[in-house]
């Protein structure tokens, strides 16, 4: 039955490489299928979920309660399937190559999904060898928010994304500011070689692979063919595959967790999200811890 499906299912050529693993992934969806699959999975959806997936991510919230979790948004499981999606639908969309296209992970939360996700690519063409790159930039002034973009870590003196597609690859947008100013300098033929000394030219373009989005970034310039995000998440702190939360503590999980500290300007959203969350949160909003980082 199995060879029946995939024998059967109209393949371009970007998808020779595809074995049975990522047909599965793919649940042996046309090439015209999957990249409508590019929504975004919506936390809110955990209203749909069976029982059985309910009580698993209780349970696990319960397991990493004493990590500061309050609730699981989307299991190790979900995560990894999505990113799998992420790549495949990734490699299509570059019609299976990366000749021009340089990916760069923003540090430091971009690292532990663009290492899974260049991974997949790369084992849909194991001849291809994507150019993977990281820059490290933050905002000046103190708030979070807004401010001009500062360049921290910039590209290895071998990287040049001239007259190449430019891909930023992070964990987390919230306002999307700094992948906003990140895009300006590497469009601007005056300030592209802030982004390195290898640098001779401006990128052709710009575009962002995200796993999770707030919803709130506007995404300005960008073109909307060039940006793909995994998941939608609550407007407030997460941790988890790159999301710290409140600290560092929680980068390196695998799953898509909502913090038991939180920020105080999501004072008056917590509520609501605590709703739609309901029993998959296992504390009530007066057992959360705020903070103010603004």
């Amino acid at each position: 039955m199995l060879i029946r499906h995939v024998v059967n299912l109209p393949l371009p050529n970007s998808f020779t490489a595809y074995n049975l693993k990522y047909m599965a992934t793919s649940n042996f969806l046309s090439p015209e299928q999957l990249l409508n699959r590019r929504t975004p999975i919506d936390w809110r959806d955990a209203v749909k979920e069976s029982p059985v997936q309910t009580n698993t991510k209780i349970r696990k919230a319960n397991e990493l309660a004493h990590q500061g979790v309050a609730a699981v948004l989307f299991t190790a499981q979900e995560v990894n399937h999505r990113v799998q999606e992420l790549a495949i639908i990734e490699h299509v969309l570059r019609n299976g190559s990366m000749d021009e296209t340089v990916y760069a992970a923003i540090l430091k939360g971009g690292v532990q999904f663009t290492v899974p996700f260049i991974r997949e690519i790369a084992l849909l063409s194991p001849r291809m060898n994507p150019k993977v790159d990281y820059i490290q930039a933050t905002r000046y002034g103190k708030s979070q928010q807004g401010g001009e973009v500062q360049l921290v870590r910039k590209l290895d003196p071998k990287t040049d994304i001239s007259g190449k597609l430019l891909m930023l690859t992070d964990d987390v947008t919230d306002e999307g500011l700094t992948l906003e100013g990140i895009r300006k300098i590497a469009l601007n033929p005056d300030l592209c070689n802030q982004l390195g000394i290898g640098v001779t030219g401006p990128a052709i373009d710009v575009g962002a692979v995200v796993l999770g989005d707030k919803q709130i970034a506007e995404y300005a310039g960008f073109n909307p063919d060039l940006l793909l995000q995994g998941f939608w998440l609550p407007n407030a702190w997460a941790g988890g595959m790159g999301l710290d939360g409140p600290d560092e503590a929680m980068r390196w999980l695998p799953e898509l967790v909502l913090t038991t500290t939180q920020d105080e300007k999501y004072r008056d959203s917590l509520p609501e999200i605590l709703d739609i969350l309901g029993e998959r949160a296992i504390i009530g909003f007066k057992d959360f811890k705020w903070v103010d980082k603004t």
